[in-house]
C-alpha cells in the first residue's frame, strides 16, 4: 500500500487565501486542508482530484472582489488483475455448462485490471482457444461442440503487477452426446 500526500500548488497571496480544500470527483469527498492525505491508496481512489482556492479582497472602498482558482490532477492507481467472472456469455453463473452435442457454446471472460489485461482461454487439452492482449474483457464461441469438447475450460489474466502469478477461474463443459 502507498500514501498519498500532495499539497495545493498555491503561491500565498496578499491577502491570503480565505479558504482551500480538496473534492474528488468520484464521490464528493472532501478535505478542508490544503493538503490532500491519502493512506493506503487502494484502486477506488483512482479519480480526478481538485484543490479549490478561494480568495476574498475587502477594499476599504468599494465591492468586496470574491475569487476561486482550481487545480486538478488524475489519481491512476495501478494494481494486478484478478477475473471478476468467467462464465458463458450472457449468463452469470459459475455452475456447470450443459449443452447438448453439435450446439455451440460463447465463453466469456472478464477481468478488472489497470493497466488492462492480458487474458487466455484454454481448452481441456490445454490449447489456447482465445487470447487478447490489453483489455478486461473476452468473449469466444467454440461452435459444433462433440464429446471431446467437455471438460475443464480455464480462463487466465495477468498485468504487469501481478507478478508471474495469473488470476485463474475454471469452468466444467458438460457436452451431452448420442
Amino acid at each position: 500500500m502507498s500514501t498519498l500526500n500532495i499539497t495545493c500548488p498555491v503561491i500565498p497571496g496578499n491577502p491570503a487565501a480565505t479558504e482551500i480544500f480538496w473534492t474528488r470527483k468520484s464521490d464528493h469527498e472532501r478535505w478542508n486542508n490544503s493538503q490532500l492525505i491519502i493512506l493506503n491508496v487502494s484502486k477506488t481512489d483512482d479519480a480526478e482530484y481538485t484543490c479549490t482556492v478561494f480568495n476574498e479582497m475587502i477594499p476599504t472602498v468599494g465591492e468586496t472582489t470574491k475569487t476561486a482558482k482550481t487545480s486538478k490532477f488524475h489519481l491512476n492507481v495501478f494494481f494486478p488483475a484478478f477475473i471478476k467472472l468467467f462464465s458463458e456469455s450472457g449468463k452469470y453463473s459459475r455452475e456447470d455448462i450443459v449443452v447438448n452435442e453439435t450446439q455451440e457454446v460463447t465463453f466469456s471472460c472478464a477481468a478488472e485490471a489497470n493497466p488492462a489485461s492480458d487474458i487466455t482461454i484454454r481448452s481441456p487439452q490445454n490449447k489456447t482457444i482465445a487470447m487478447v492482449y490489453k483489455t478486461n474483457t473476452l468473449h469466444s464461441k467454440i461452435t459444433n461442440l462433440s464429446c471431446i469438447s467437455a471438460g475443464e475450460y480455464i480462463c487466465t489474466c495477468s498485468n504487469n503487477y501481478t507478478n508471474g502469478h495469473p488470476s485463474i477461474s475454471k469452468l466444467t463443459l458438460i457436452v451431452r452426446c448420442k
